[in-house]
């Protein structure tokens, strides 16, 4: 049986995707699992891989499943993650003159017509 990954997220930047999503700092968390927060910082930058115990407590601090914190179901943490940041965008766009939304908005149109979509 093959396994898919989901999105192209390494283990250690969906945990602190998950963790600033819940709003704690890496000294809270670290607290939490009862390691230094360099050691967090370790994870979260992929320098030291996380074993079972340790992602089982990660995703039950973060509120979220260990196949989520490892990429192998799609996790809606991350939608929502997305959803974000397009949101940020459009209110950066509202900002702009209406000549420039005019030509920003065609050339999304153009974009997505030749994508089909």
């Amino acid at each position: 049986m093959t396994t898919q990954i989901i999105n192209d997220l390494s283990t250690g930047k969906r945990l602190a995707l998950l963790r600033k999503k819940n709003g704690q700092t890496q000294t809270e968390l670290a607290k939490l699992l009862n390691v230094s927060r360099t050691t967090v910082t370790d994870y979260e930058n992929d320098r030291i891989r996380m074993n079972e115990k340790t992602l089982i407590k990660i995703a039950l601090c973060l509120q979220t499943s260990v196949d989520g914190l490892l990429g192998l179901k799609e996790s809606q943490d991350f939608k929502e993650d997305q959803s974000l940041r397009i949101m940020k965008r459009l209110k950066k766009i509202e900002l702009l003159s209406i000549a420039k939304q005019k030509v920003l908005l065609h050339t999304i149109d153009s974009f997505l017509r030749g994508e089909g979509v």
